[in-house]
């Protein structure tokens, strides 16, 4: 199906669902497509991707890292951690996929009973204080409503203007 997409479409195709590793990837490239949109595979295992020398633990003490960068909210950041250990979204070809490293030492239970980044850093063994707020380029990766405000003022102040202009061009 991808393949007749691709040649009836005169726009790039990009396909997403259900790649599992390198070789579903390939495949879909080989039909034509453009580009592919991994999901559940990445989370589920990072090795059919080439990221083969990494377990799930080490893949999660990774994004706990950049979520503690970034100021990401808890709660999102729990939510995907839970994703990334459990297999319950997994198709048949998914589980198929599965290998030891795909498998975190920390349970499901365990993750469900910590309520803030503290206990989540604690069950991968992250130094939260070490981590948060700055990359390892110091730059400030802190998120800040501001950045997004800075423009939404901007452009309320421009049709503040407008306003003004034309309530000044009817009198």
């Amino acid at each position: 199906m991808v393949k007749r997409f691709v040649e009836d479409l005169s726009i790039p195709v990009v396909v997403n669902g259900d790649c599992w590793g390198k070789e579903g990837v390939e495949e879909v490239r080989r039909l034509g497509a453009r580009g592919v949109m991994v999901g559940r595979g990445a989370l589920v295992s990072m090795a059919g991707f080439g990221e083969t020398g990494k377990t799930k633990d080490d893949v999660v003490r990774d994004y706990l890292r950049e979520c503690l960068r970034w100021d990401n909210h808890f709660i999102n950041t729990k939510y995907v951690v839970l994703e990334m250990i459990n297999f319950r979204r997994l198709t048949e070809e998914g589980k198929n996929c599965l290998t030891d490293k795909d498998r975190s030492k920390i349970t499901i239970k365990e993750v469900c009973k910590v309520k803030d980044y503290e206990g989540l850093c604690k069950l991968w063994g992250v130094e939260m204080e070490k981590e948060r707020g700055e990359s390892e380029e110091g730059i400030e990766r802190k998120y800040d409503d501001e950045y997004f405000l800075k423009e939404e003022r901007k452009d309320d102040n421009e049709r503040e203007k407008k306003k003004v202009k034309t309530a000044a061009a009817l009198e």
